[in-house]
């Protein structure tokens, strides 16, 4: 039994999906989940190269 035997990971999720018996439950699908609003995206990247660079500062005097 080769690589080219097993099923990939994307037809054995879809199977899954298709298969499921939980998808006729609900009548409205919520909206799919999307990148955050543009301030908070940027606010938490400027806290995060912030961050870096305060850990990098420690590093080089350490």
């Amino acid at each position: 039994m080769g690589l080219s035997d097993t099923p990939s990971f994307a037809q054995l999720s879809d199977a899954y999906w298709l298969d499921s018996p939980h998808l006729g439950e609900h009548d409205s699908d919520p909206a799919p989940p999307g990148p955050p609003p543009s301030a908070v995206w940027r606010t938490a990247m400027v806290g995060l190269s912030a961050l870096t660079v305060a850990v990098a500062l420690v590093v080089a005097l350490v």
